[in-house]
């Protein structure tokens, strides 16, 4: 490591961050697997949010650790010749099929906190390991772990930790959303040329409001030239509901000769159907 970091002109603690990323993601492509599940808690996301915001970020950054991800970053140095496999591992992939790689990184301990998961362990009488260089407060994140949070806590409010996640859920949710807002627009873009249109249910946080389904039944009655214009209340309600992310499939007629169908994670409207038509 320290001749790794030299090289890539990185601290020890960064450059062993992005050696133990590359190795989980060339293992899981050895092992055929989609995702690698880590165990980051509550409080490596709460640190994370509190850090980024001293040094400057935008809603995005404030999400800090997120549930699930990339796991090798776009930026990221390839240092994949610099790890050791033992001998007789699998021969070592093409770099093509590892820049192409999908792997994901998944952390089902997200919603634990630090005090939470040490007392798990002692109830199962478990060992673990403690970074050494953990106590080391020159390490800016080591310092807003050992001493900056403390402080927010004990001096400023009881709940600073709690604020701080809630700021980093909303901050994905405001994400996710803008995501969600931008598939919308493509989907508007090809379908003036099309009887049909494929509209992507949020990913994360409520259904679209019933101004956002108003607007998007405006636009449909535009593109499609649709002349009658007897959209009412309870047909945005009916439609907002096929973009519950808990909804199953489920078709609904609506004026114009439309039909809305969910499919998965797709609600598809169309052009010159009925609801019975497509069972």
């Amino acid at each position: 490591m320290p001749a790794l970091s030299a090289a890539l002109n990185r601290s020890l603690e960064e450059g062993a961050r992005i050696v133990r990323r590359a190795f989980l993601a060339e293992a899981a492509l050895r092992a055929e697997s989609d995702c690698v599940a880590v165990a980051h808690h509550a409080d490596d996301r709460i640190e994370t949010v509190l850090y980024r915001l001293c040094r400057g970020t935008g809603t995005a950054g404030l999400r800090g650790i997120g549930w699930t991800g990339p796991l090798k970053l776009e930026e990221e140095p390839d240092v994949t010749e610099w790890i050791q496999w033992s001998a007789g591992s699998p021969s070592a992939l093409s770099l093509s099929k590892r820049i192409n790689s999908d792997v994901r990184v998944v952390r089902p301990m997200l919603g634990c906190t630090r005090p939470e998961v040490l007392d798990y362990l002692r109830q199962k009488d478990q060992d673990y390991r403690t970074d050494a260089t953990n106590a080391d407060n020159d390490i800016p994140r080591n310092a807003i772990r050992n001493q900056v949070l403390p402080i927010l806590a004990g001096k400023v409010h009881p709940g600073a930790r709690q604020a701080l996640w809630r700021l980093a859920e909303e901050a994905e949710v405001s994400a996710a959303k803008r995501t969600w807002r931008r598939d919308w627009l493509a989907s508007f873009a090809v379908a003036g040329s099309h009887g049909f249109i494929d509209l992507p249910v949020p990913s994360l946080g409520s259904p679209p409001e019933l101004d956002e389904i108003h607007d998007a039944l405006d636009v449909l009655k535009t593109l499609w030239n649709l002349t009658e214009s007897n959209f009412t209340h309870r047909h945005a309600q009916a439609l907002r509901r096929l973009f519950n992310p808990e909804s199953g499939p489920k078709s609904i007629d609506l004026p114009n000769g439309l039909v809305a169908e969910r499919k998965g994670k797709m609600v598809a409207i169309r052009k010159n159907y009925r609801a019975r038509d497509l069972l």
